[in-house]
């Protein structure tokens, strides 16, 4: 029972004792989980590998945050319990979510976050999209075929898949369809995939996307929403920047460090808000300013050039 979260350690935990630890248990009784339920502050119980439905029903109840990172597989009745919650839920140990397990966590209402999911079924991610809540994240799947994404999509909240490297062009037509902010973790796209990419409505995160062609951004500018880039470090392709200009809705890349002067140039374009980095609007704001004395050296050439016409007539 050394490992074991007893109610005599519970109770020591809400007395405000600083060496409890809950974190470094891997069990819990029913008793001490009901006795944590009172807990209004954050819970972290991210060593628990096993929980009963009885304990998980109490932990439910509990006010703050709860962590429970370490359970690697949960019961049906489990879930169920643990779907009651109204907070934030986050079991990152999961390693599989099958079917019923979906069902259940289906009919909980604040942020879910699973993971580390290797694999998802089409069935389990349409149960998953049935998700009460406005937010679903889903670690660890690599790759979603196209009847997963297909699901996924109906889902009426934010949608976050940080792991998805890689995605077909199937699955990107698929979560095209999704409507709400979509975060994908693609470290590269085909052009065809960002055409349909850009079919999307909503907020699309593309934090990972470094290598950005300029075919590539000439299709995800027909995005009509905010565009996040934050993995955009340098540029210097005066093309690619053109084609980045002409999105119409937010572009932001705040982690960008450098700007060519033909980039900053083009990026001037740009008709709606610019979130970058205080060197990149800095030279943007050089752009403008060198465009603008351009300008004014071509409108005053053009004066003289009327005048001196005029006065030969």
């Amino acid at each position: 029972m050394g490992q074991t979260i007893t109610k005599k350690i519970a109770m020591q935990f809400l007395s405000g004792r600083r060496t409890v630890r809950l974190e470094a248990f891997t069990a819990i009784t029913d008793e001490a989980a009901v006795a944590l339920s009172n807990c209004k502050g954050n819970l972290n119980l991210g060593g628990l590998t096993q929980l009963s439905a009885e304990a998980a029903a109490a932990l439910a109840r509990c006010r703050g945050d709860l962590i429970l990172e370490g359970l690697t597989k949960l019961s049906d009745a489990s879930a169920e319990a643990l779907a009651q919650r109204r907070g934030d839920l986050e079991l990152y140990g999961l390693g599989e979510i099958p079917e019923e397990v979906a069902k259940a966590l289906a009919q909980h209402e604040g942020q879910l976050s699973l993971g580390i999911i290797t694999e998802l079924s089409a069935r389990s991610a349409a149960f998953l999209s049935q998700h009460r809540g406005d937010k679903l994240t889903i670690h660890g799947l690599s790759t979603l075929s196209g009847a997963a994404a297909a699901a996924l999509a109906k889902y009426h909240g934010e949608l976050n898949l940080p792991d998805l490297t890689k995605i077909s062009d199937t699955a990107a037509k698929a979560l095209a369809r999704h409507k709400g902010d979509l975060r994908l973790g693609v470290e590269e796209l085909s052009v065809s995939g960002a055409e349909f990419l850009s079919h999307h409505r909503g907020r699309l995160h593309l934090p990972a996307l470094g290598d950005l062609p300029e075919a590539v951004a000439e299709a995800l500018a027909k995005h009509p929403g905010e565009l996040k880039l934050f993995k955009l470090f340098w540029l210097s392709e005066a093309m690619v920047a053109e084609a980045l200009a002409k999105l119409r809705g937010k572009l932001d890349a705040k982690l960008l460090k450098e700007l060519s002067a033909g980039a900053a140039d083009a990026l001037v374009k740009h008709e709606k808000e610019l979130r970058l980095t205080p060197p990149a609007l800095n030279a943007i704001a050089e752009a403008r300013e060198r465009l603008a004395r351009i300008k004014s050296s071509r409108a005053k050439r053009a004066v003289r050039s009327s005048a001196t016409i005029g006065m030969s007539g």
